[in-house]
């Protein structure tokens, strides 16, 4: 007896009842104990504050990781394609790469266009690694390989080291 008026005190919470089984089960209620009323109250109580904690659940905003790890698995794929494309591109014959330090000003050996667009997209996501709470440090290591006939290829190699939230 006990369970089946919790089972209908909770299709009313739920708005399972019709307006006849409403009016019914409340002049029931009114006919018994007290406790039943207390009961309802509490099943009303309990319905509002987990309808509260699911709409605060689902109007915070949900940080997706999969574009974004997506991108980085992209750009290290291009920049894999264009090194083996350019490694092959100009075969040596006992060249080895070797680390160098950046070039100074007076050496111009790099286009810098092409420094200016990518310290610009290393900005951009450093900058979204900053709003995002995190601590980070960039490395900066320039990799560079003779090409034969006074030619020289130099990559820049950027390590951004991301450490923890702040």
């Amino acid at each position: 007896m006990k369970e089946d008026m919790e089972n209908t005190i909770q299709a009313l919470v739920d708005g399972e009842l019709s307006a006849k089984q409403r009016q019914a089960f409340l002049q029931k209620l009114d006919s018994e104990t007290p406790e039943n009323w207390r009961t309802l109250a509490l099943a009303f109580t309990e319905s509002q504050i987990i309808k509260e904690g699911l709409e605060a659940y689902s109007a915070s905003p949900k940080k997706s990781t999969f574009l974004p790890n997506l991108m980085k698995l992209a750009a290290v794929l291009v920049i894999g394609f264009v090194a083996g494309y350019l490694v092959h591109q100009f075969p040596q014959e006992n060249s080895e790469p070797e680390m160098v330090s950046a070039p100074s000003e007076e050496e111009d050996a790099l286009n810098p266009e092409v420094i200016e667009m990518a310290q610009s997209r290393i900005t951009r996501i450093s900058d979204a690694v900053s709003e995002q709470g995190f601590d980070h440090t960039l490395e900066t290591t320039l990799i560079k390989a003779d090409l034969g006939e006074g030619r020289s290829l130099v990559i820049p190699l950027n390590r951004l080291l991301i450490a923890s939230r702040k």
